[in-house]
């Protein structure tokens, strides 16, 4: 649709919206995604929005579970490699937060199961004020001049440090791959 990366509007990726809903229809988001552009490797960032789908966050991890594992599924069968990202701290909602850590749990579990790449969001931006949180306690906050800015200031930022990250995980992915590592347990340790 764009002439860059950077002027294409995705279809499977949108502000508040959940894995069940890049599952979802028929193509799905996912599906209408992959037939658009045929990606080799694909940054999956879902969960956040997935905790409010049920009656209680502990309720909304199943569906999760099954519509990340259908997501997962759907990429590795086609040839696709999945990042998963876990989620950040909720400083919307202290009773969202205390689940932060489980959802993170079933992310990493989900990468380890299927031996591929998975980055600790949370992790990353421990260190940064508020863990890089904007105002709504919600989403990440950016530097002033732009979220792509990776220089020393930028990174006291969270979308900043999150892009950073990205970066580094899509390269590692892509050297494994042009080193041709067999995409298994050995190439998910070189992340």
């Amino acid at each position: 649709d764009g002439s860059t990366p950077f002027d294409r509007v995705t279809l499977a990726a949108r502000s508040g919206h959940s894995a069940r809903w890049a599952v979802g229809g028929e193509p799905s988001p996912l599906q209408a995604e992959m037939a658009a552009i045929q990606p080799s490797i694909a940054l999956v960032h879902y969960g956040t929005n997935d905790m409010g789908l049920g009656s209680t966050y502990m309720s909304a991890m199943h569906g999760f579970h099954e519509h990340m594992m259908q997501l997962i599924s759907e990429l590795l069968e086609t040839g696709v490699i999945p990042i998963l990202t876990g989620i950040s701290p909720r400083g919307d909602r202290a009773s969202a937060d205390l689940w932060v850590d489980a959802y993170n749990a079933l992310i990493r579990g989900l990468a380890q199961i299927h031996s591929i790449p998975f980055i600790d969001l949370k992790h990353a931006t421990k260190d940064l004020d508020g863990f890089g949180l904007s105002g709504d306690g919600l989403h990440l906050n950016r530097f002033g001049d732009g979220a792509c800015v990776l220089t020393e200031a930028g990174l006291d930022y969270g979308y900043n440090v999150r892009n950073l990250i990205v970066l580094e995980a899509l390269d590692r992915v892509r050297q494994a791959r042009d080193e041709g590592v067999v995409w298994d347990e050995r190439a998910a340790r070189l992340l």
